[in-house]
């Protein structure tokens, strides 16, 4: 969840987006739930309601490595940020498994390949960068709200991308929330990203984190939240999803997206993106870019 910290992405490709690549998984059967991480989160069980929607964005070469996380939101589009596209990778994909491989196999049925990635035209690059420069140094997730200064207009990191491949087994989107965090919400953030701060163990796992809310602002459409002290999201973990539990009605909803945070990923502290202002752009730039991906083959 930390922009500074991301390595990499794929070529641009056209005007809609980016061309890209793939990748696999291994023995879902064997899904933990104890381990600690996300930093200070539990694993994700392969039959758990978040493991339905969260998928780990990759570089498959030289091995498999998780850089970004995303969320299933159509049976073809996944929405991450658009910071996770920056820079150049060699071989990115998609992996839909709460579980990674070391190794990319070609006929693994949960890799899959990106064809087009749509950044939001006005993502602000500069604009998060002086965000995270702002907020880069706060270690202390009780003492933030003195320190941290959000943005008065928004940044708008959200990228859409689409792949044209069959669903694996569990698999299925995630209704989009129209509404706004509360002091009494149910929220959890997943991804793949790193176990701490120095991060010198690779994340092979999908894990959760439960998060609260700290305070919004509407004017930069972003969130801030925070899992307490020793907790919170890491590096490969942007992009991913903050659900919120509505209960046994309507269960879980996409509230929000990992946007960044301190450099320390034990601080608690998360800004991220609030998807209910975007609504409108998703919908109908999912279905542009569908339409250009079909006019380019």
């Amino acid at each position: 969840m930390k922009a500074a910290h991301y390595t990499s992405i794929i070529s641009l490709l056209a005007t809609l987006g980016w061309n890209v690549s793939c990748r696999s998984m291994a023995n879902d059967e064997d899904e933990g739930g104890s381990d600690l991480s996300i930093v200070g989160g539990t694993t994700v069980r392969v039959n758990e309601r978040f493991a339905r929607h969260t998928v780990a964005i990759i570089e498959t070469k030289p091995e498999i490595d998780a850089f970004c996380t995303g969320v299933l939101i159509a049976p073809d589009i996944i929405l991450t940020a658009a910071h996770c596209f920056r820079k150049k990778h060699q071989k990115a994909a998609l992996y839909f498994s709460t579980k990674l491989p070391s190794q990319a196999l070609v006929d693994d049925p949960n890799l899959v390949t990106i064809k087009k990635v749509l950044p939001h035209p006005s993502f602000d690059a500069k604009g998060l960068d002086r965000l995270d420069k702002s907020i880069a140094k706060i270690v202390n997730a009780e003492k933030v709200k003195e320190k941290l200064s959000l943005p008065g207009t928004p940044i708008n990191d959200l990228a859409l991308v689409y792949f044209e491949a069959k669903l694996p087994k569990l698999y299925g989107p995630v209704p989009l929330s129209n509404e706004e965090p509360n002091f009494n919400s149910a929220l959890t953030t997943a991804g793949y990203g790193c176990l701490s701060t120095v991060c010198d163990e690779l994340a092979n796992r999908l894990r959760k984190v439960d998060m609260t809310f700290v305070r919004i602002e509407r004017a930069a459409s972003l969130i801030q939240l925070s899992a307490g002290k020793n907790k919170g999201a890491c590096p490969g973990d942007s992009g991913g999803p903050d659900y919120i539990d509505l209960g046994k009605d309507r269960g879980l909803e996409l509230l929000a997206i990992v946007d960044t945070g301190p450099e320390s990923c034990e601080s608690g502290i998360s800004i991220d993106t609030l998807i209910a202002p975007y609504l409108d752009w998703i919908e109908s730039s999912s279905e542009a870019l569908r339409q250009s991906a079909g006019d380019s083959q």
